[in-house]
């Protein structure tokens, strides 16, 4: 084991075996200098999971370029991880190794989508967040609809305090009042 893999390991946070960091270094991403940490993802298959033959052979790396998280919005930080690639002799299916940092099909670590979701509590624009993660605008929102039932209200249940103060019929064309006087003691004491 490598004592730099180690060390990025517990500066990272990252507690999965499977991944090994063997390199890091600075590079210019998306126009900005960022930190970028190498890992190879290693297969853990014994056998095929299409077909159960144990013959496996090495197929290469699969090369994914993950977002994650970083102390400072002004250096982004990448992770790009080697994922090992595997083939079976019998049915010529292939595998890859997968790990926990990232879902399947996905480019973006698991911890950046939890400090999004920190963040969407906060009374801030989905651009400013944005903007502090290092993702899209659109990202934040596709978080903020997976994470729906975080923030999902009841709606069995009237809020505490109701405020109406205009109501539009669909057969009127004329806005009708619903509280005539607006004075505070008019609209609790009624």
């Amino acid at each position: 084991m490598n004592p730099n893999n180690n060390t990025i390991k517990f500066a990272l946070s990252i507690e999965d075996t499977n991944v090994n960091f063997y390199n890091f270094k600075k590079s210019t991403m998306r126009g900005i200098t960022s930190k970028v940490f190498e890992a190879n993802v290693l297969a853990n298959y014994s056998k095929c999971p299409q077909c159960g033959f144990e013959k496996l052979v090495h197929n290469g790396h699969f090369v994914s370029l993950v977002t994650y998280i970083s102390a400072n919005a002004s250096i982004p930080v990448y992770l790009e991880l080697h994922k090992e690639r595997l083939l079976c002799r019998n049915c010529h299916s292939t595998v890859m190794a997968q790990t926990d940092l990232v879902d399947k099909f996905c480019n973006i670590a698991k911890q950046t989508k939890q400090k999004l979701v920190m963040y969407l509590q906060d009374d801030r624009t989905q651009e400013c967040i944005a903007r502090d993660i290092n993702v899209s605008p659109n990202t934040v929102t596709r978080v903020l609809d997976e994470s729906d039932d975080i923030f999902r209200r009841n709606y069995d249940f009237l809020p505490v305090h109701l405020s109406m103060d205009e109501f539009r019929g669909i057969c009127q064309r004329r806005c009708e009042n619903i509280v005539f006087c607006r004075l505070k003691n008019a609209v609790f004491y009624r």
